[in-house]
């Protein structure tokens, strides 16, 4: 982080174009944070720097949309999309030493740190929201999130979720790439084959009884294979 005297040196103030709405999302990885947290929108925002991060007067900001689906690449393309609308329209009046800027209530967001690849370890006990928005928020290009079978590496690439009843989800338990419910019991034993097996819901009975259990479902749509 750039001490005061840095900060002080450029004539029309040092300046950083953030990945959120600030003061929501302060600190590293803004737009992954966003979507792992279930937001529906975030953007892009011009700010005077200090050596607090993210903590500066602001001058601009604009919203995106975070989709259903929206990957981290996808939301990412938006802030960026958005951050060159903000600084066009502020630029003329920065260079003119007429922009305005209001301080930011920084009680009214987070502070967030870095993440590492580990953090894409999903947790089954999670809900089916929580585990399809930490897939799509480290899907590829980033690390991307995983589980681990029985020393098989899984890497989740994709998902979609579904709210459908825990009847009508038995039913068709045996015939979709499922993982069903927030507490999904794998049954694998080890082999590249049994891990892909129990994924596809060759295990009927096994398969049935995690249906019967479920609120919901994450679809796996792409899956990678490899062993730890």
């Amino acid at each position: 982080m750039l001490k005061s005297p840095w900060l002080g040196v450029p004539r029309c103030g040092a300046l950083n174009m953030h990945g959120s709405l600030l003061p929501k999302f302060r600190g590293r990885a803004p737009v992954h944070w966003a979507i792992i947290k279930g937001e529906s929108v975030t953007g892009a925002s011009l700010h005077y720097m200090r050596e607090k991060p993210d903590a500066g007067a602001l001058v601009d900001q604009e919203s995106v949309p975070i989709l259903e689906n929206d990957t981290a690449l996808d939301v990412s393309i938006k802030v960026a999309e958005a951050a060159q609308r903000v600084l066009h329209r502020c630029l003329p009046a920065l260079l003119a030493g007429r922009a305005s800027a209001r301080e930011l209530d920084l009680s009214q967001g987070s502070y967030f740190g870095r993440r590492r690849p580990e953090d894409g370890r999903i947790d089954w006990r999670q809900p089916a929201r929580a585990v399809h928005d930490l897939v799509r928020a480290v899907a590829p290009p980033f690390p991307g999130a995983f589980t681990v079978v029985n020393g098989c590496r899984l890497e989740v690439l994709e998902t979609r979720v579904e709210g459908r009843s825990a009847t009508r989800l038995a039913r068709r338990a045996c015939t979709r790439r499922t993982v069903l419910g927030t507490r999904t019991a794998w049954t694998a034993r080890g082999s590249r084959s049994c891990a892909w097996r129990s994924i596809t819901g060759a295990s009927s009975l096994g398969a049935r009884r995690r249906a019967v259990q479920a609120a919901g479902r994450v679809e796996l749509m792409r899956i990678n294979l490899g062993v730890t």
